[in-house]
């Protein structure tokens, strides 16, 4: 091959001299090219501008019939072409016969593709093994994948990840385009888009990943102006092991989500699924999402979840919370309006830590007769921040007998009406508003606790004033309200009579 440049630490060449990989020949570069009659197989090798010698015939790569004849295997194949370069646009890839290659696992590894990199039709028709195939690639504008390609492949581990990770325009690509029934085989999707920094949308088409039963860290890290998953994405998963952190730390601005996900997470832990998402527009949940998982510990925390974020119908309703609690929105952040759709939680009798260290922009809404049948409000809403009202409907915590912490810490910009019931059944309200920052009066007037036996300490310890705390009128004492707290009696007041 005297057209191959060779590099100092590379001698020597191996190639197949035949479809059946079952010799190998070791050329030497200071011999001739040997004869051979069948197509060779050049996986593993890199092309830069290659020419050989074919039956004495000069061929380029890319002329029909020439040294690339529909291999097989292109495993490798184009990895770090272009990379070097400024760009990649002097390999011309229009003439690229891959419809019947199985094995295109990094093939354009390292990549550096020119903006407006298409390929030709059949490409990757026939793949079965699309695993690190664009990984950490260079590119400009979109990727527009041919009709047919990744129908039939199973593994597409980290196929797009790293793609423009840390880097800067002109590096980052605009969209990927998807073919129809693009990943409708796969099994393995596990960090296929890990780290991948796009200006524009990832949208999956119908019947992506349904087969999936590996999802493992897919969107993790990944910053995407808008990610649609299909109707049943995922909907066969069995492990939790297989689907967490699937979107953990990823920067998404519009995430949408659809019916089938994860099978709604029914008997799976989703621990973490979202764990310090950033979705600053949308954010869309399917209903029953959730409806039956065994642990959502940290699900959404630390999340940045968008104006209008809705937990939707049924969410959480029969999941199983342990007695150590569900910190489920711990330390996130909504943007704007919190919209809690009918039966969230409504079978759910502990609801300890759910808001903890959350902040409400916008404050929040508890609807009427939200989890009616909860026993345990302890530290729901501890050191949440409502910038904005916090309204609670009616219903909320009659049935309750620990109360304890329900709001230590909290921040609060604006008054609150504590619905009538709260807390006349509890047994424990010990640092129930300890160490809460008020504006604005707390009233608590619709609830009698004359009679309360409940425990109280430090009930309003280190409580930070800022308005009035309002009791039922004809309370015969409030001494056991206020008792060893140092809180002013001034600040409690009886609301009537």
């Amino acid at each position: 091959m005297p057209y191959l440049p060779i590099e100092a630490d590379n001698a020597n060449n191996f190639l197949n001299t035949g479809l059946a990989r079952r010799t190998i020949t070791k050329i030497s570069f200071s011999r001739l090219f040997p004869q051979c009659d069948a197509p060779i197989d050049i996986s593993y090798n890199k092309f830069n501008g290659v020419k050989a010698c074919v039956d004495g015939t000069e061929l380029t790569i890319g002329e029909p019939a020439g040294v690339i004849a529909n291999p097989q295997n292109s495993k490798y194949l184009f990895h770090h072409i272009g990379y070097d370069n400024t760009d990649a646009s002097q390999f011309d890839f229009s003439y690229f016969n891959a419809s019947k290659t199985k094995n295109m696992s990094y093939i354009f590894y390292y990549a550096n593709l020119p903006a407006g990199f298409t390929m030709p039709d059949g490409f990757g028709l026939s793949a079965l093994d699309l695993q690190y195939a664009f990984y950490s690639i260079k590119g400009r504008g979109d990727i527009i994948l041919p009709a047919g390609f990744g129908g039939l492949a199973t593994n597409m581990y980290n196929m797009f990840a790293f793609t423009g990770a840390g880097t800067q325009a002109p590096y980052l690509l605009d969209n990927i385009y998807f073919p129809e029934g693009f990943g409708a085989e796969v099994t393995d999707i596990g960090s296929m888009f890990e780290y991948v920094w796009m200006n524009g949308s990832v949208i999956l088409p119908s019947g992506f990943a349904n087969k999936a039963i590996y999802l493992r860290s897919s969107f993790a890290l990944s910053k995407l102006n808008k990610l649609i998953l299909p109707k049943g994405f995922g909907e066969n998963i069995v492990d939790y092991w297989n689907m967490s952190e699937i979107f953990d730390n990823a920067t998404i601005n519009n995430l949408h989500i659809s019916d089938g996900f994860v099978r709604n997470c029914d008997g799976l832990d989703c621990s973490d699924l979202f764990g310090e998402v950033i979705a600053n527009n949308s954010f869309y949940l399917p209903d029953d999402f959730a409806a039956n998982a065994t642990n959502m510990r940290n699900m959404f925390s630390e999340a940045i979840l968008p104006d209008g974020f809705s937990l939707p119908k049924n969410f959480a309703k029969d999941a199983v919370i342990p007695s150590y609690g569900m910190p489920l929105f711990q330390r996130a952040e909504f943007l704007g309006t919190v919209n809690i759709s009918d039966g969230v939680l409504a079978n759910q009798t502990n609801l300890y830590n759910i808001f903890s260290g959350a902040t409400f922009d916008a404050g929040l809404t508890i609807p009427d007769n939200f989890a009616p049948n909860a026993t345990s409000l302890q530290y729901m809403f501890g050191n949440a921040r409502f910038l904005g009202p916090l309204t609670i409907g009616s219903g909320f915590g009659q049935n309750a007998t620990d109360v304890s912490s329900l709001f230590s810490n909290a921040e609060f910009s604006s008054g609150v009406e504590l619905p009538a019931g709260l807390g006349q059944a509890a047994t424990n309200m010990d640092y129930m508003f300890s160490g809460v920052r008020l504006s604005g009066d707390i009233d608590w007037s619709g609830t009698d606790l004359t009679a309360s036996a409940a425990t109280k300490a430090n009930m309003f310890n280190n409580t930070t004033w800022n308005g009035y705390f309002m009791l039922a009128q004809n309370q015969t004492s409030v001494d056991w309200l206020i008792d060893g707290t140092g809180a002013d009696a001034t600040n409690v007041k009886v609301k009537g009579s």
